[in-house]
């Protein structure tokens, strides 16, 4: 009320003054509005923000988006926000708002990453830039200040919003952030979108949100939402009954249908299968006092597909393509299958003996190493039975050799393989310094065994070459039919365990994507760039095994 008696003095005073006084005046109540405006996040999205409606633009209403809403209300300033989510279903505009909202009116950053650069630039020129142009408020911040503005930073106000791609480590580099935004998770390389974070360090604010429509289980966008608190929309019924519309159509989706006398498709409550009204309810969180606030988005519950599209779309999905596209795209949860992910937790859990892992051996192993900045080893006693048992799981800076040979000679391995790529001068020194254990392996149409010519090396390195789908899919194989033993996690605990859950999540991210051959002919692949560095050296260890055989000494194994 104050304030409303302050601004009415002033304008009524303004009235006898000069233009620029009066424009002087202005800029005291606009920057007042701004410093005010501690609008919530809901109120500031309906007064500031205008949104393409067919063929115009209007303010910005939550009508028909009252998941949105509730987001807004209650996890406006969640510093940690994670959105599993449908297609199209108002996400994007909601980042972009909600990082304006969080640094409105101080010299703060936002920085919004993207899986690669056209996709950066997209999203700069067809979704941030038209909500920029058609708000007055943000546009005239953005002209009054008169800074920088282009496809890769803007300054509106007395704010810096940046862009960057994550295909490349530079772009997550040389930005100070106090808000990162995260697009299309699942799409990005995950090893380089974890460095986006050190972009906060020196943030007093240090937010953070991520989208995504999920692609597998336990991978991306799925994987974060899953750490989080795990809100799920729940709809109220007027019998009192609270539905859960994504678990109930999950768990039989003609639950979820009923029709009336004349015909009309509309969700129905499970308990009184009287008509369900999606927009009334509110997110419940399945796990609580989490750091991390999870949301997942579904047009079960957006007004964009009515009832009777939402049952046709589902009964029309009857290949794989289409199911796994209606389950992603429409509903919101990840979708795979068997040959889409191979191996399960349950197939691992199959094969675990009673043993623990160890950092030595008194036998003799086989080995396999995954090398980027981080090198995954991955050591294995053979058994009585023809069967190799896990002992050893170690990592190491990809830059502290002393301790890749240490772990070799401790581990006494008969035969190992590691990666070339990307360091082949680290591969080569390996292989040079164990000449007849060690040997460098490099992905190619046909497998290959020779030597390399190495400068200063009489007899060179010898090499081996396989093809990168078919040795991933041996190696599937092989887990399946039980060639390799697991260790015993109950035996295991601190640092062993981490080892052994991350093994078990690599083996699991052995997954296979759909693509195309040579003739574009549909083909599945093993997807690249996802976390499966110990899956690639139990791969190299494989090789080793079959390619080796025994050193044909007089001892026995010890399991089995």
């Amino acid at each position: 009320m104050k304030r409303c008696l302050t601004v009415l003095l002033i304008l009524i005073a303004g009235a006898s003054m000069k233009t620029s006084e009066q424009e002087f005046l202005r800029g005291i109540i606009e920057e007042g509005d701004r410093k005010f405006a501690s609008l919530g996040l809901e109120e500031h999205m309906a007064s500031k923000i205008q949104v393409r409606i067919h063929n115009a633009y209007a303010p910005y209403s939550f009508a028909g988006h009252e998941p949105l809403r509730w987001i807004a209300r209650k996890l406006g300033n969640a510093r940690h926000l994670v959105a599993m989510k449908a297609a199209q279903v108002g996400w994007s505009t909601f980042m972009i708002v909600r990082g304006l909202w969080l640094v409105d009116g101080e010299y703060l950053h936002v920085a919004f990453f993207f899986p690669n650069q056209q996709a950066m630039i997209d999203f700069v020129q067809y979704r941030f830039d038209p909500i920029i142009d058609n708000s007055p408020y943000y546009a005239k911040l953005r002209l009054d200040m008169g800074g920088v503005d282009n496809v890769k930073i803007k300054q509106i106000g007395k704010m810096i919003i940046a862009f960057r791609a994550t295909s490349t480590m530079t772009g997550v580099k040389s930005f100070d952030s106090d808000v990162n935004i995260e697009d299309e998770v699942d799409e990005h390389n995950p090893e380089t979108l974890q460095f986006t974070r050190d972009r906060l360090l020196h943030s007093r604010l240090g937010y953070v949100m991520s989208g995504s429509q999920p692609s597998i289980e336990d991978y991306g966008i799925h994987a974060a939402f899953m750490e989080s608190d795990q809100h799920w929309w729940h709809a109220r019924c007027g019998c009192g009954t609270w539905t859960n519309p994504v678990a109930t159509f999950m768990e039989d989706p003609e639950k979820l249908f009923a029709k009336n006398n004349k015909g009309d498709v509309f969700y129905a409550c499970p308990s009184c299968r009287k008509k369900l009204n999606m927009q009334r309810g509110e997110y419940v969180p399945a796990v609580r006092g989490r750091e991390i606030a999870g949301v997942q988005l579904s047009h079960l519950f957006f007004d964009y597909i009515s009832a009777r599209d939402m049952q046709k779309k589902f009964l029309g999905a009857n290949t794989l393509i289409k199911r796994k596209n209606f389950y992603i795209s429409v509903i919101g949860v990840p979708y795979s299958t068997d040959d889409e992910k191979p191996i399960t937790q349950g197939i691992i859990e199959s094969h675990r003996s009673d043993h623990a892992l160890r950092d030595r051996s008194e036998f003799y192993t086989y080995m396999g190493a995954d090398q980027g900045d981080v090198v995954h080893m991955v050591f294995g006693e053979p058994t009585r039975d023809g069967r190799i048992a896990i002992i050893g799981l170690q990592k190491f800076s990809v830059l502290d050799e002393e301790a890749h040979r240490a772990a070799i000679r401790r581990m006494c391995v008969f035969q190992g393989i590691v990666d070339a790529m990307p360091n082949k001068n680290w591969a080569v020194r390996m292989a040079m310094a164990f000449p007849e254990n060690i040997r460098i392996q490099y992905f190619a149409k046909k497998y290959a065994e020779k030597a390399e010519a190495i400068p200063g090396l009489e007899e060179g390195i010898e090499v081996m070459q396989a093809n990168r789908d078919e040795s991933l899919q041996d190696t599937v194989d092989a887990v399946k039919r039980g060639l390799f033993i697991f260790p015993d996690k109950s035996r295991l605990d601190g640092p062993d365990l981490a080892l052994a859950e991350e093994f078990d999540y690599h083996l699991r991210m052995l997954i296979r994507e759909r693509g195309e051959d040579d003739n574009g002919k549909p083909i599945y692949q093993f997807k690249k760039k996802v976390p499966n560095h110990f899956g690639m050296a139990l791969n190299s260890l494989r090789l080793a095994y079959e390619s080796a055989g025994s050193p044909g000494v007089n001892i026995d194994p010890i399991y089995g």
